[in-house]
């Protein structure tokens, strides 16, 4: 049954499975093998992100920024190519992932 739908992180996924005891090996291969922090990590870098006020950055972009982990420009254009993000708003991201990297 569905119960909420949101957007998960890979670390939050991983949690989930934990907790709910679900065995899915290649899956917890795939995790273990992309997942680059740990789950204090995700969730400070989440209120990190929603600190900044940026009205354009949502829970399914942060998730993918806690998941890729962009080191540059390029990189964040790579996927958000349909959120007009200036410059300043870039930086002060990719500031934010330097810290969790």
């Amino acid at each position: 049954m569905i119960k909420q739908r949101i957007p998960l992180s890979m670390i939050e996924t991983k949690e989930i499975m934990k907790e709910a005891g679900a065995e899915a090996p290649e899956l917890e291969v795939f995790l273990n093998k992309f997942s680059n922090l740990e789950s204090k990590d995700v969730d400070k870098m989440f209120e990190e992100l929603q600190t900044l006020d940026l009205l354009k950055i949502n829970r399914e972009q942060m998730v993918k920024i806690a998941d890729l982990l962009p080191e540059d420009a390029v990189d964040f254009n790579k996927f958000f190519n349909d959120t007009s993000l200036d410059e300043d708003e870039q930086n002060k991201i990719l500031d934010v992932v330097k810290k969790y990297k």
